[in-house]
């Protein structure tokens, strides 16, 4: 697994990390409106051993204090080597942060080995918007997002939320 970027986001008091690739669906199709399509290349990036000892372990040991999430984004998380993935959220989950995975992918397509690890989990989608509480879909526009969710909702090419409990 390769590791294209990591940043510090201060609203959302998140370490972000974008790995490398995403293969799309099953029909090579992606995303509608991917924030960085520029990440689909596997090829791109370090490998996920060095990023972690040079860039995210020194975050989290550096800025403790101020790190109260991870962010995995894409590219595509789940299209990584799955032990590659769970290696990184087990490396994570020892620095006491909630883990937020973004992906294209359904939650029951989601790898229990992965749910263990993760507070949220958000799937891509443009038009809906899926409450895990009464298991529907309804449009959504930004006029129904708080004011302070909006610029994120555009900036990640508006996904939806489901919390794991």
């Amino acid at each position: 697994m390769r590791i294209l970027a990591t940043q510090y986001t201060l609203a959302t008091k998140s370490l972000d990390i974008y790995v490398a690739g995403c293969k799309g669906d099953r029909n090579g199709r992606h995303c509608p409106g991917c924030h960085n399509p520029e990440s689909w290349d596997f090829d791109q990036g370090r490998p996920y051993d060095l990023v972690s000892a040079t860039e995210i372990w020194p975050h989290f040991i550096e800025f403790g204090q101020l790190i109260q999430n991870a962010m995995i984004f894409g590219g595509e998380p789940l299209d990584q080597d799955e032990s590659d993935l769970i290696k990184m959220l087990i490396d994570i989950s020892g620095f006491g942060v909630q883990i937020w995975l973004f992906t294209r992918h359904e939650l029951n397509e989601v790898p229990a080995s992965v749910k263990e690890f993760c507070a949220t989990i958000r799937r891509c989608s443009l038009t809906t918007t899926f409450s895990a509480a009464s298991n529907s879909h309804r449009p959504i526009s930004a006029s129904t997002l708080k004011a302070s969710t909006i610029s994120n909702y555009l900036h990640h090419g508006g996904t939806h939320e489901i919390p794991l409990d």
